[in-house]
């Protein structure tokens, strides 16, 4: 429980959580109560019943729905970071893309896939 009053006191005090340079969003005072009830949550159930809504969300989803999820995330993100992705976003990403391409492709290679 030490760990838990540990972060009580370093919660207790008002946090702001800057969006984009905003300071309209306000995390209010957090108490050692409602760590511990939050850390005492049925994390398994809580995962157990995440997957199977997200395996059946997927299963009804068609190529446009997804196209459509990934443009509204996009927009959203826009909102909250309107000069998101720039170049340098951008090419950190597609660098990304190509070593994991690489690893999967030398994986492959290495299971006769």
């Amino acid at each position: 429980m030490l760990y838990v009053e540990r972060m009580a006191r370093l919660v207790s005090h008002r946090c702001e959580v800057r969006v984009a340079g905003s300071r309209r969003d306000r995390i209010s005072t957090v108490t050692a109560a409602e760590i511990r009830e939050y850390l005492a949550r049925d994390w398994e159930l809580i995962e157990r019943v995440k997957t199977h809504q997200w395996i059946e969300q997927k299963a009804k989803l068609t190529p446009s729905a997804v196209f459509e999820s990934g443009a509204a995330l996009l927009e959203y993100a826009r909102t909250v970071r309107p000069d998101w992705p720039n170049m340098t976003d951008r090419q950190a990403d597609l660098d990304a893309h190509v070593r994991l391409a690489d690893l999967l492709q030398r994986a492959c290679r290495h299971r006769l896939c």
